[in-house]
């Protein structure tokens, strides 16, 4: 140990023993005069904010002391310590630099720190304030990433709320428990909260409540292969949000539309949609979803061939994640990257990048999208020649996608499944995998996934020598896909069918 190390350790001792033999009152007194002389040093005590449970207060303006404020908030409780009578100022300044640190960690991207502040502030509260700092403690857990912990907040959260039920607290909770569990791949619990929610924003007439949960119950329900609903509540949602002129509310519903549009193979309406939720984000300052937003863009941009584009916006959506500490999209943006590594012929940075994805996505406990990266892994692996390890992977990833309930990832998985056993010479476990893809592409109203299984099981078909069959079911396949508006897809399938036929033997199909 140097001198400098020992000076200073001495010091600190020095320091601890000389605060030690304060007799406690001395020791509140003192520290309630730190709270008094540090507010004059910055004009005064900084301004109320509203009341936690007024879920629709503006965003609190931020005041120089907000950087010390966790600092305030440990010498205000340490005033109530050690006296019979604790101060009635020093035990109102606890609680409220408590909640201005919470927010100032929030608003710097801080999401461990917020998340301690709200838990110990909400120790010192009952009824729907102590609910309402337990549902910002699970959603700042959430966003680094810790999901579980997220959870526990979060029913503590309406265990609290249980003493007056059926308000739009208990709505806004059972929100953000809803938004958890869509996370964990657990749609339908989720959906039985939304709903819950919608319900109590209605009776309570909160417009807002209304259109943000009916945002996000329409794009559950369009997942969960009820589209027509899904997208009528996603509407009403974006008309609701217009009116009330809530810019992020607007951002989130169009991303959302724009995703479904992306699903459907409507590239360039998805793209608009896309353009605009990242400019509303922008006006909002909203970073965090302006992240989300970059990754979707360029996850459409990458579909509709502008790689440059997207690999460029990948990086940028990546650089927002970073910033805000959102692990759980970074890992989702890598993912997505390696795709298009995958496509540019760069199987090394693509498997770099999936095993990336799949270990944070594992870590988080995001375990759809941890199958769907490992799905992605699989045709890699395939591709490179390995079919046992691909094959291993993807049914991996369809446990996944059964244990969590999602159609249409256990449509995509089943027909890769089967293209894989094709290629296997295991024309039996083709066959019920190409029927089981069709069957759960209908169910999640896939219509691209759908007409492309459709062409490729007329292949098969053809390969095990029912020609007539096979015509029918490619034929179908093909006027889906110009249904869709998908020429470059229909042309790739269109090379193929010829190859097909000259291989069986057999007249080409005539194209639709």
């Amino acid at each position: 140990m140097d001198a400098e190390q020992a000076y200073l350790f001495r010091h600190a001792m020095i320091r601890e023993a000389a605060y030690g033999l304060q007799l406690p009152s001395d020791r509140a007194r003192l520290h309630e005069l730190a709270v008094r002389l540090i507010e004059l040093l910055f004009g005064g005590p900084a301004p109320e904010l509203a009341a936690l449970d007024d879920f629709h207060a503006p965003k609190p303006q931020p005041h120089p002391i907000d950087t010390i404020a966790a600092d305030l908030a440990a010498h205000a409780r340490l005033a109530c310590e050690g006296v019979d009578s604790p101060s009635p100022d020093m035990l109102r300044a606890r609680l409220h630099y408590l909640h201005r640190a919470a927010e100032h960690a929030d608003t710097a991207f801080l999401p461990l720190v917020a998340a301690a502040h709200w838990h110990e502030l909400s120790a010192a509260l009952e009824g729907t304030a102590r609910a309402a700092a337990l549902r910002r403690a699970a959603v700042a857990c959430d966003a680094c990433g810790q999901t579980a912990r997220a959870l526990e907040l979060i029913e503590s959260a309406l265990a609290a709320v249980q003493q007056a039920p059926g308000g739009v607290a208990e709505a806004f909770v059972l929100g953000v428990r809803a938004n958890l569990l869509i996370m964990q791949g657990r749609r339908q619990q989720a959906i039985a909260d939304y709903e819950r929610a919608l319900a109590l924003f209605q009776a309570a007439g909160d417009r807002a409540g209304v259109a943000s949960t009916s945002s996000s119950l329409g794009l559950a329900l369009s997942r969960a292969g009820q589209p027509e609903r899904g997208e009528a509540l996603l509407s009403d949602a974006l008309a609701i949000q217009r009116d009330i002129g809530d810019l992020r509310g607007q951002g989130i519903t169009l991303g959302s539309l724009a995703g479904l549009l992306d699903d459907r193979g409507e590239a360039r309406l998805a793209l608009e949609h896309h353009r605009e939720a990242l400019q509303l984000h922008r006006r909002a300052g909203n970073r965090r979803f302006e992240g989300i937003a970059l990754g979707n863009f360029a996850l459409s941009l990458q579909r509709s061939g502008n790689e440059a584009e997207a690999l460029a916006a990948y990086q940028q959506a990546l650089d927002i994640h970073r910033e805000v500490g959102n692990q759980r999209s970074a890992a989702i943006v890598i993912g997505n990257r390696a795709n298009l590594f995958a496509q540019a012929g760069q199987p090394d940075r693509a498997r770099a990048d999936y095993q990336a994805a799949i270990a944070v996505s594992r870590e988080l406990g995001n375990h759809s999208y941890e199958a769907i990266a490992t799905e992605n892994l699989a045709l890699l692996v395939r591709d490179a020649g390995d079919l046992e390890q691909a094959e291993s992977l993807l049914r991996q990833a369809l446990a996944v996608h059964i244990e969590i309930g999602n159609a249409r990832n256990q449509g995509t998985a089943c027909w890769h499944l089967a293209a894989l056993c094709q290629a296997k010479g295991d024309a039996a476990q083709a066959d019920e995998y190409f029927r089981r893809a069709l069957a759960l592409h209908e169910q999640a109203r896939n219509p691209l996934a759908l007409a492309e299984t459709r062409c490729d099981y007329g292949l098969f078909r053809l390969e095990r020598g029912d020609a007539e069959a096979a015509r029918q079911g490619w034929t179908q396949g093909m006027e889906l896909l110009q249904t869709l508006n998908q020429p470059d897809i229909a042309a790739e399938h269109l090379q193929f069918m010829h190859q097909a036929c000259a291989k069986a033997g057999v007249q080409p199909f005539a194209a639709p």
